[in-house]
């Protein structure tokens, strides 16, 4: 696709694209997660960019025609987040345990490491990641793909 060609196009006439298809995907870390700590708010996050790179068979809940429309499962891209509230320890220690759980059981790595460790680790690794639909709750007919639950790639 010619990008100069891309960007003439009137704004108005710019349709937002397909979503991918619902379901279990295998995704593949693809970049260092990210670590955000906001100024204004007590919230942090981790944010881990990910790459469908096949779709999870055992599960057989990915529509077929949908994803050959969509492109394939490479064209399906999504990211996986934890949030920490930093006034609220009960909260944080949630979030911890299950960034803990997804790193060392689904992701496999060392459980005698340090979190930080195991973020730097975590580039490439791959795991099962049921992909589904969210409307936007300010804006109901946004909708947006994004990973639910996670588990081992067995």
């Amino acid at each position: 696709m010619d990008f100069n060609k891309a960007l003439s196009v009137k704004a108005s006439a710019v349709e937002k694209p397909p979503l991918p298809p619902i379901g279990h995907y295998i995704f593949q870390i693809t970049k260092k997660p990210e670590i955000k700590e906001s100024e204004t708010s007590p919230w942090s996050s981790i944010n881990f960019q990910c790459q469908a790179v096949g779709v999870f068979e055992d599960a057989d809940d990915v529509d077929a025609d949908d994803l050959k429309k969509f492109g394939g499962y490479k064209n399906v891209f999504s990211r996986y987040s934890f949030m920490f509230n930093d006034e609220d320890e009960v909260q944080q220690q949630r979030s911890t345990y299950s960034l803990t759980r997804f790193l060392v059981d689904h992701l496999g790595l060392d459980e005698d490491v340090s979190l930080m460790e195991n973020l730097t680790a975590s580039l490439n690794k791959r795991f099962v990641g049921k992909l589904r639909h969210r409307p936007d709750k300010n804006k109901p007919e946004d909708v947006y793909a994004e990973i639910e639950k996670t588990a081992a790639v067995e």
